[in-house]
């Protein structure tokens, strides 16, 4: 059962590249659950913070979307909540173990076809740092939404570049970063703003949203996640020759490390907006 997954979970994933695969490419498992981990170690108290305003309980069907290593999945169950956990790529099993009451399930929010085990009708679906990265955003949030109870919530978070940042040359090496990801994958950096408008027009009422810019502190979690980034970013673009044109250079990667692992450094990194919404 768990091969078969991983086989459909490769296929799924090869016939939509993108994340995972023309960027931040998982070489190691061990490696990217380590930047994932210095990114969870952050997001996760915005997340569970808002889905416990929402109304998380137990006996709720949830639906995790894009579960990477698992831990609101995890944190969902442990509330006694009926969660499945979907993803493109459940190479993170291992990882996480399957002792627990989550159903893991490989699938793509793209693509209305899922797994014969996916049964729609959830309480709550929630998906970080998911939706950004899809070619389809639109007809993806009207997907989610009709995979709804009525009543049921809607709660999307995709990243969103701060307005400013402290330091200009930090800001220059951020901002080439993400237009070179965007580049290559087709993911959107600013389609985080639009949530509320998209979800008005998949149906959903009651729409709420909020927004937060974890701070950088020099070395800390969210420094760190940002720094295993880049790195991934850059390696990214040395293969590719779509990227060519707008290489970062060593010396900037420098600068930018050396500048997040300071101590006296404070400054923002990339956000996180949530949106939310009842069908």
């Amino acid at each position: 059962m768990q091969e078969h997954t991983a086989r459909r979970a490769r296929e799924t994933s090869r016939k939509n590249p993108g994340y995972g695969e023309t960027i931040f490419p998982v070489t190691s498992t061990a490696e990217e659950a380590d930047r994932l981990d210095s990114q969870t170690e952050v997001l996760d108290q915005f997340t569970t913070q808002t889905l416990t305003e929402i109304g998380i309980s137990e006996g709720l069907r949830c639906l995790e979307v894009g579960a990477g290593t698992g831990t609101i999945a995890l944190w969902m169950s442990r509330l006694g909540a009926d969660v499945t956990a979907l993803d493109r790529d459940l190479r993170f099993l291992d990882y996480i173990g399957t002792d627990n009451n989550v159903t893991w399930l490989a699938g793509d929010i793209t693509h209305d076809e899922q797994d014969p085990a996916f049964k729609p009708g959830f309480d709550i679906i929630h998906a970080r740092m998911v939706v950004a990265w899809t070619h389809n955003r639109p007809d993806v949030i009207t997907r989610l939404t009709a995979w709804l109870n009525t009543g049921g919530r809607l709660v999307i978070g995709d990243p969103v570049l701060p307005p400013n940042m402290a330091d200009p040359i930090y800001k220059k090496t951020m901002d080439r970063c993400f237009n070179l990801v965007e580049k290559v994958s087709g993911a959107d950096f600013s389609c985080g703003w639009s949530l509320p408008a998209e979800m008005n027009r998949a149906g959903l009422r009651d729409i709420g949203c909020r927004v937060e810019f974890p701070p950088i502190y020099g070395g800390n979690a969210w420094a760190q996640s940002h720094i295993k980034s880049l790195r991934l970013v850059v390696e990214t673009a040395a293969v590719d020759a779509v990227a060519a044109p707008e290489r970062i250079q060593e010396h900037e990667v420098n600068s930018f490390n050396d500048y997040l692992s300071n101590p006296s450094t404070a400054d923002l990194g990339l956000g996180i907006y949530y949106a939310w919404g009842t069908a």
